[in-house]
């Protein structure tokens, strides 16, 4: 491996909940390109680790599911499929009604009754 590989990474997670800190924790990791060394604070706890390579591998091996990728996709991101089917529309013959002229002209002879702010104008 590289030895001339330093990584350093620091990390403060604060866990809330109705603006009261719920958990919190501190992480400081060092690689040097053979072994990762982690110093962690969690709950008045220090938590001191070291890790080859080789167990660092064997972690990210780790599955974090039984169910492989497509399977994890389809169920996070279900979409019901639909069948688009096309379908034939006949325009519908609009019937048109002739008025007869003497509909027409027996309503004309009606006078329309005044509406109430016809009434109110006049007062």
């Amino acid at each position: 491996m590289n030895n001339n590989m330093n990584i350093n990474a620091q990390a403060s997670i604060i866990v809330s909940k109705d603006n009261a800190i719920v958990d919190k924790t501190d992480i400081m990791a060092k690689y040097d390109g053979n072994k990762l060394e982690v110093v962690g604070e969690n709950r008045g706890k220090i938590i001191l680790m070291q890790l080859s390579n080789e167990e660092i591998m064997d972690i990210l091996a780790i599955p974090s599911s039984n169910l492989g990728l497509k399977e994890r996709l389809k169920m996070d991101f279900r979409s019901r499929k639909k069948k688009h089917t096309k379908h034939k529309r006949r325009k519908k013959e609009k019937k048109t009604k002739k008025r007869s002229s003497s509909i027409r002209k027996s309503r004309s002879k009606h006078k329309k009754q005044p509406t109430v702010t016809t009434l109110i104008g006049e007062l």
